[in-house]
């Protein structure tokens, strides 16, 4: 089954309208798209928080993505997304995304909905903290990875230092993560694919996003590296176009 691009969230121009947050980690720095500004929630077992907001008119969504968080140290760290017509009533949408079985990024795909309201919700057991949710409707792949989409070929830019002691001991390495970089080609697509990859290139210029390279992978949370090509002709085959991507981001 082939992947997905999310490259829009509904989210980023909705207004917050109940925030669960703790102090000095509000609800609107998990929409900024920057990886540097944290939203946190804290609560016992059983506790939930959320953040509600009112995108100001029907937004048609079937993604909903968590990146950059700290769950997998925490015993319990449930997402769900639930929307609303009026903002008083509310209907689950996507299934509950576990973000302990996640290193990095927690992300569930559902059946289309359209609502005004979306709400995250979150049981937590602890203090939690994540840079970023996105809630949109992506763009599936045509061709999964053993059709033509080819998995990228990681480049780890990772820093190592050795710890050394005093005596000059060698006493283990520090690792500082860093941005991972990957080239891969999206080749023999169609034109009615690539209508909607101006959008996709203007969404980039704004924030990063979100590409699934194929089904059961892990998601990979990414911008350009260099400037965004344009598709060019497939050759021998009317109407398909081949693109060279190079983006830097995180993936675990």
């Amino acid at each position: 089954m082939p992947g997905f691009i999310l490259s829009e969230n509904v989210l980023s121009d909705a207004t917050i309208i109940a925030d669960d947050s703790i102090s000095g980690f509000p609800g609107s720095n998990c929409v900024d798209g920057l990886t540097s500004t944290k939203t946190a929630f804290t609560g016992g077992i059983f506790d939930t928080n959320h953040i509600e907001f009112d995108c100001g008119e029907d937004k048609e969504v079937d993604c909903f993505v968590v990146q950059g968080h700290n769950g997998t140290d925490l015993s319990t760290s449930d997402f769900r997304l639930y929307a609303s017509d009026n903002g008083v009533i509310w209907t689950q949408v996507s299934n509950t995304i576990r973000l302990e079985d996640n290193k990095y990024i927690g992300y569930d795909t559902f059946t289309a909905v359209t609502h005004r309201y979306y709400r995250i919700w979150c049981v937590i057991t602890g203090t939690l903290y994540f840079s970023n949710i996105s809630v949109g409707k992506k763009l599936d792949l045509e061709r999964s990875q053993k059709h033509g989409f080819i998995k990228p070929d990681f480049v780890d830019s990772d820093s190592v230092t050795a710890n050394i002691t005093r005596g000059q001991n060698f006493n283990g390495l520090t690792v500082k993560r860093l941005p991972k970089r990957a080239k891969f080609d999206l080749f023999y697509y169609s034109d009615t694919f690539f209508s909607d990859w101006p959008n996709i290139v203007a969404a980039m210029k704004q924030r990063p996003i979100y590409f699934l390279w194929d089904d059961n992978q892990k998601v990979f949370y990414c911008w350009p590296t260099k400037k965004m090509p344009q598709p060019s002709y497939a050759k021998n085959i009317n109407n398909y176009y081949n693109v060279k991507l190079d983006m830097s981001g995180f993936i675990e």
